[in-house]
């Protein structure tokens, strides 16, 4: 892509070291998250640490094969008699091609996680997840079909490429596709939270509880659309250069890669520390309290049940609502609320569905 804006060969090589730099700040990240998924008193969440690792093996690959172009474009060699930026033009090797469909599967493999994650926090909804499936699958068919004319036509320059109408259209249908994804399931996922919200505070409300309630999910929902936010702003400037015909284009293609591990890895930090502020013990408010019965009161500890006594009948036992974060850090749960309701003399417990382990 001669384009626009700097010349290619500087363009690549700006693009190899925001890629190494990015890459030094996933790697930090990607060993706390094994931290936190080695930690945890329920268990090693395998799922999350096979993810965390493969996205961070994948970011390395990559990295790795644009190291090897930069080598190979900037030393003088029988493979690159005519320069940097001849190299940098055109599809011709081993390194280029595998760079290209490493980038590939690093976005297949965080949609599939995003997804899944979308899929858990619904309570196990295929309804929910039938649109982001739709386009996860119509990216994958743009992408198979872009790379396999890149790998068949890899003597051909770049400009011929991305100036063909057919591969032009194909890269920007695939680059809009993997940008459409983690907005709409983060924006899926907030909501739950949103709502799960609302509900917990709204039997807060009735029960008593007041506004206290230490299990607020707002600031979960506010580390998903923040750590895809970042994702979803390096597609979208990606897509209007591409668009726009820059060479700039390839100084955010080689961020995404290390973008993907970061945002996955943090995602799992963020809300295990969000977690353990809620595991703290909090005293009890005396303001908060439900009045004592009168002494002449027959409650049982154990069946929860009320005296006869009509007087009686104006208390209530405790409310108890609880919130689980068990697993916050590795599948964002829907949050399980408790609540205990004496009516004509039973006790009745109303759960919120709750995600199963995984």
């Amino acid at each position: 892509m001669a384009g626009t804006g700097v010349p290619l060969d500087l363009a690549s090589l700006v693009s190899i070291w925001l890629e190494c730099v990015l890459y030094g700040a996933a790697l930090p990240l990607f060993g706390a998250a094994v931290w936190v998924i080695l930690r945890r008193k329920g268990g090693v969440n395998k799922l999350m640490l096979g993810a965390a690792s493969l996205l961070t093996l994948l970011a390395t690959i990559h990295l790795s094969m644009n190291l090897t172009r930069a080598f190979l474009a900037f030393m003088p060699n029988q493979t690159n008699p005519n320069g940097a930026n001849e190299y940098f033009n055109q599809l011709r090797d081993p390194a280029t091609d595998g760079k290209y469909a490493i980038f590939t599967l690093q976005t297949v493999v965080g949609d599939l996680f995003n997804i899944y994650r979308l899929y858990i926090i619904w309570n196990h909804s295929w309804r929910i997840v039938v649109f982001p499936v739709l386009i996860f699958l119509a990216s994958i068919t743009a992408s198979a079909i872009s790379l396999s004319v890149m790998l068949t036509q890899g003597g051909a320059p770049v400009d011929a490429l991305y100036t063909s109408v057919r591969i032009n259209g194909l890269i920007l249908a695939f680059l809009a596709l993997i940008t459409l994804q983690p907005l709409v399931t983060s924006s899926l996922i907030a909501l739950k939270l949103v709502v799960s919200e609302r509900t917990l505070h709204r039997a807060a409300g009735v029960y008593g509880a007041g506004k206290n309630t230490r299990g607020s999910l707002l600031p979960i929902a506010r580390i998903v659309l923040d750590s895809a936010g970042a994702y979803v702003l390096t597609m979208l400037g990606m897509v209007v250069l591409f668009v726009s015909g820059s060479t700039v284009f390839f100084v955010f293609l080689e961020a995404v890669v290390p973008v993907i591990a970061i945002t996955f890895c943090s995602i799992i930090i963020r809300i295990e520390a969000h977690s353990s502020a809620l595991k703290l013990p909090q005293p009890v408010s005396s303001e908060s309290h439900t009045p004592a019965p009168p002494s002449h009161s027959r409650a049982s500890t154990l069946t929860g049940k009320r005296s006869r006594t009509p007087e009686d009948r104006v208390y209530s036992n405790p409310v108890v609502i609880t919130v689980s974060t068990e697993r916050l850090s590795g599948i964002l749960d829907v949050p399980r609320v408790v609540e205990e309701q004496e009516e004509q003399e039973e006790t009745r417990v109303v759960t919120w569905p709750f995600a199963e382990d995984v």
